[in-house]
């Protein structure tokens, strides 16, 4: 499995500031190439879009899963910041 980094910080249109708050939020594969391309282009109106900005994958703690509310998909990075979900593909 990849090394897990923690979030510490999520922007305003972020609906995982609770995960991110208890220390169960963690960025697990950054996206590139094309399929971050087209993920960013689907965020353009609601986040803008930077230069700059990541696409990572990202997952809630093991202990969220086992509490069924666990998460995982994709998010757009700024500079260090959670800025919005592009989707949510597992929840359990």
């Amino acid at each position: 499995m990849n090394d897990l980094i923690p979030v510490t910080k999520t922007g305003p249109l972020s609906a995982l500031g609770d995960y991110a708050e208890m220390g169960d939020l963690f960025l697990t594969t950054q996206i590139t190439g094309a399929e971050a391309d087209q993920m960013r282009d689907q965020v353009r109106e609601v986040a803008g879009f930077l230069p700059t900005d990541e696409v990572w994958g990202f997952t809630t703690s093991s202990k969220s899963w086992q509490c069924l509310a666990g998460r995982a998909g994709y998010v757009l990075v700024r500079d260090g910041v959670v800025i919005c979900e592009m989707g949510v593909c597992a929840m359990s």
